[in-house]
């Protein structure tokens, strides 16, 4: 064990933590909070939301057509400028149209994360917002989010 490397690689391997070889991150996905992420979604294929535990989408159609699918409900079109807001339940996913791809842009915000910005009470209120069943579930033209 005179190399130098040998010394530096056995050093390396003892701390006063042990061996740390053995230590290992937790399987745990970080869920980036109030980043925006673009989303391509090929033709005909589909894209489900990862959806925060207690918290809400925010998805916006980039361009290109799609489709909003949930179990017992209509289909809704989606067209490029189109926002929906989805809470953390709400079971369904977005087919890109035959004709053409689709691209998305979203982002999660939970509202326990923005403690400091927000009070407990509109913390409150979002969380029986994402419960209620009348608001789990919104969708916004382009033409009705500016004057």
């Amino acid at each position: 064990m005179g190399n130098p490397a040998e010394i530096i690689n056995y050093v390396g391997r003892q701390s006063i933590f042990g061996n740390c070889e053995h230590m290992k991150k937790p399987d745990r996905l970080y869920e980036p909070h109030l980043a925006i992420r673009e989303f391509p979604v090929l033709r005909g294929a589909e894209w489900l939301p990862r959806l925060s535990l207690s918290g809400w989408s925010l998805i916006q159609v980039r361009s290109g057509t799609g489709y909003w699918l949930q179990a017992q409900s209509p289909s809704r079109e989606l067209e490029a400028g189109m926002v929906l807001l989805v809470a953390d339940h709400v079971q369904g996913s977005i087919r890109a149209s035959q004709l053409g791809d689709l691209s998305l842009y979203s982002f999660n915000v939970i509202p326990a994360r923005l403690s400091g910005l927000i009070t407990l009470g509109e913390q409150d209120f979002l969380k029986t917002a994402a419960r209620g069943k009348n608001s789990p579930f919104k969708f916004s033209r382009r033409s009705t989010l500016l004057p």
